[in-house]
């Protein structure tokens, strides 16, 4: 069976991050509420049975929303193909960004609607 470039990337993204995490299927599953036999379908899409349809079966929005959380990521982090040194890029533009926005604002304050603020406010204030 043929496995599609989102099953693919799916699969390669989830290793990734259980890797970084340091978890195994098994703690990922207890850690998240999805089953430890569904994160391995989806780790290995080409095990997966086709459905009736005929389609390639492929993974439920929900359990990646899930997935993501319990791997302290973005949804679409599990999603988006990259390739090594696309991973690698975007990890390095990451960490850099955490580093510039780390003391920029306050804790659960998104750092850009922080930087608008206080333009907005030097506008105002110089107007």
């Amino acid at each position: 069976m043929q496995v599609s470039a989102l099953n693919k990337a799916l699969a390669e993204n989830l290793e990734h991050h259980m890797v970084r995490k340091g978890l195994t299927q098994m703690g990922l599953a207890k850690k998240c509420g999805v089953g430890q036999t569904t994160i391995s379908l989806y780790l290995h899409p080409e095990r997966r049975k086709q459905g009736k349809d005929g389609k390639p079966g492929s993974a439920k929005l929900t359990e990646v929303e899930m997935l993501a959380s319990a791997l302290e990521v973005e949804s679409w982090e599990l999603l988006r193909p990259l390739d090594g040194v696309q991973r690698d890029v975007y990890e390095r533009i990451e960490a850099a960004y955490k580093v510039l926005t780390k003391d920029d604002a306050p804790a659960g304050v998104d750092p850009r609607t922080s930087r608008q603020a206080a333009k907005s406010k030097k506008a105002t204030e110089s107007a």
